[in-house]
């Protein structure tokens, strides 16, 4: 009978453990689902402010090189492109991190359905006095360091991103005038 309530017993805790951790995952899910995005950040047009600036000190604006324009206008499209990319990267990546807590979730559910199962047909092989006590056990070093490293390297991946960007808008203030800036 020892080694049975021994099993009895081991089995709550494993079961206990896979609720908590199906439990945490869901509230994460839900947490992740219910923050707002962000509000797009406005730029103002520094063109548009440059030439009011003029206007209202009666200059008059200054005479548009074609080249320059062209110029420009191929900063903007590498710039595009290049935001394109960073959006696509996110969205992969947000994709993967999804992909991977749905397999987390299915997994537990999957391995607490079976846990479930073998403790009802134990249990139920036992006198009511004999059935031991449910505990709930939190996550395992493993799991909470594997959530650590996925975050580190997504926030990795979006700094790299965020240093590419950056680094193509300090090549497009350097196309513009000095006086325009």
């Amino acid at each position: 009978m020892a080694p049975l309530a021994a099993q009895l017993t081991e089995l709550d805790r494993r079961i206990a453990a896979a609720q908590f951790e199906n439990t945490d995952l869901k509230a994460r899910l839900a947490a992740i689902e219910s923050k707002p995005l962000p509000a797009p950040i406005v730029v103002p047009n520094e063109d548009d402010l440059v030439l009011r600036v003029r206007t209202l000190l009666g200059e008059p604006p200054p005479a548009v090189d074609p080249r320059r324009i062209e110029a420009l206008e191929s900063a903007r499209d590498r710039l595009e492109l290049r935001l394109a990319e960073l959006s696509c990267a996110l969205t992969d990546q947000l994709s993967e991190l999804g992909g991977e807590l749905d397999t987390a979730e299915h997994a537990t559910a999957a391995r607490l359905a079976d846990l479930e199962k073998r403790l009802n047909e134990l249990t139920a092989s036992l006198p009511m006095a004999d059935r031991p006590e449910r505990a709930e056990q939190p996550p395992t070093a493993e799991e909470l360091d594997e959530l650590r490293n996925n975050q580190v390297r997504i926030a990795n991946e979006l700094a790299r991103f965020s240093i590419a960007v950056r680094e193509e808008m300090a090549g497009l203030a350097s196309l513009v005038p000095a006086g325009r800036r």
